[in-house]
């Protein structure tokens, strides 16, 4: 039997956040004395770009665990109360922001040919990471700091066989899966999810079912979506779904729209991201700041609205960047199919092979490496020759 997944709001959610600001407030303490602790955190909380201030009015509460956004560890587990901390000194020191999240792409094959994937040029059909050295890879990752790993490709469905061994390489890490639906079975996301598997992050770029099909190549791509979606609810996972905003979506309700339809068909949160160029094609235009600032805008409308409390919560991660900096190398890490770790999936900027070096080797070079980026081309088009 699977838990039932509700969401924490009025008086429950503001006993959770009186609980959660005493166990931060009793961390600082420890830390850095009753006087410095208790600054730090009155200058933490006055910063907009503060991780509370990018929060809704409501938590998910599912199988024992309380969460803000996938990103994030749980919130109600000491790893939130670290990272919290670490942000703190990070925010405006010169300390590197704390390694929270890892994609780690483990295949190369995909049934799929969508023209914005941001390693299409990585695809093939021989698998190039072998398990053990996958496994090894999140144990390093483990050491390290990261509470997320989000397992990627290619299709990480293709590499089904090795999945429960991939979930249980770290039992205390956040195992998440980054797909597009394909071959999510009930009985194989049951097992999953009995396994430790913590969520999915599915992609649907929109409400147009024919468009859909036609960017990913192939019939009946989002109503396998939306299947899966379901699928995941049902066997007790965390939902998310990965958007790429295009025009459409930025007409007037659509959004919204969007938003609400994926939330009945059971997801719990919808991450709104902008295009990015990819590979030798930079036909695909990011989108200015500003849109972006007016796309969290409307997206932080479902996070404060009383009338939303039953339904998604969606955020944007680039306009979350926009406004802090650019989170590559520092809060974020990419490993692409054929083992590259970068700092970001669309710059390709790799430290390193972990075919050829442990994963712990190359850490300290790609998390130093741009330490002093604060804004990405991508996002602003503000750096002509890169970061």
């Amino acid at each position: 039997m699977f838990d039932t997944p509700r969401w924490l709001s009025g008086p429950e959610k503001l006993v959770f956040d009186l609980g959660l600001y005493l166990r931060v407030s009793r961390a600082l303490r420890r830390r850095y004395g009753l006087r410095e602790g208790t600054g730090r955190l009155r200058h933490y909380l006055a910063d907009e770009r503060a991780i509370p201030h990018g929060g809704g009015n409501r938590y998910l509460r599912l199988r024992g665990r309380t969460f803000g956004i996938p990103a994030l560890p749980p919130l109600d587990s000491p790893a939130f109360v670290d990272h919290l901390l670490d942000d703190m000194a990070a925010l405006d020191g010169p300390e590197l922001a704390p390694l929270s999240l890892a994609m780690l792409c483990i295949t190369p094959r995909c049934p799929h040919r969508c023209p914005h994937c941001y390693n299409q040029q990585d695809h093939g059909p021989d698998e190039l990471l072998s398990t053990d050295l996958l496994v090894d890879a999140i144990r390093d990752l483990a050491q390290e700091g990261v509470h997320n790993v989000f397992l990627s490709g290619g299709e990480p469905m293709l590499r089904r066989a090795d999945l429960v061994t991939l979930i249980q390489a770290e039992p205390e890490l956040g195992i998440w899966l980054v797909s597009t639906g394909f071959g999510m079975e009930p009985g194989v996301m049951g097992q999953l999810a009995t396994q430790g598997l913590r969520g999915v992050m599915i992609s649907i770029d929109g409400l147009d079912e024919a468009a859909h099909d036609a960017v990913k190549g192939r019939e009946g791509c989002w109503a396998e979506a939306c299947r899966a979606i379901a699928t995941c609810r049902d066997v007790g996972l965390v939902v998310g779904v990965n958007c790429m905003v295009g025009p459409t979506l930025l007409e007037p309700g659509r959004l919204e729209e969007f938003t609400i339809q994926m939330g009945e068909v059971g997801a719990h949160f919808v991450s709104l991201n902008s295009p990015h160029p990819v590979a030798d094609d930079d036909s695909l235009e990011p989108l200015p700041v500003g849109e972006l600032l007016r796309i969290e805008q409307r997206a932080a409308i479902t996070r404060k609205d009383p009338a939303w409390r039953h339904r998604p919560l969606a955020y944007s991660p680039d306009a979350w960047e926009a406004k802090r900096g650019c989170v590559g190398g520092q809060e974020f890490i990419y490993i692409s199919p054929t083992g590259e770790v970068m700092s970001c999936p669309f710059l390709r900027d790799s430290a390193g092979d972990i075919r050829q070096r442990p994963l712990r080797e190359i850490l300290p070079e790609v998390r130093g490496a741009r330490a002093g980026c604060k804004v990405c081309q991508n996002l602003a088009k503000a750096c002509s020759e890169g970061c």
